[in-house]
């Protein structure tokens, strides 16, 4: 699932016209248990989208490529 959503959100930041300003990151939870803790993860997969160092969407869950670019384009 993992490997679904990282293609997923690649695919979403390469087709986007603000494609220079989205970074995608992965996060091992098992291995990063504080940073987990500290964004309040408690399932995977979990998206977060940050914007000047804050959260600001979540999503948790498979998502399509359509709604990840909905979310990208609301919030950046």
């Amino acid at each position: 699932m993992g490997r679904q959503v990282a293609q997923r959100s690649s695919q979403a930041s390469t087709s986007w016209s603000a494609a220079p300003l989205v970074r995608i990151a992965k996060v091992d939870v098992d291995s990063n248990q504080a940073t987990a803790m500290r964004y309040g993860v408690r399932s995977i997969p979990t998206l977060l989208l940050f914007k000047d160092g804050a959260v600001q969407a979540q999503q948790v869950g498979m998502t399509s490529k359509d709604n990840l670019k909905k979310i990208l384009d609301a919030k950046l």
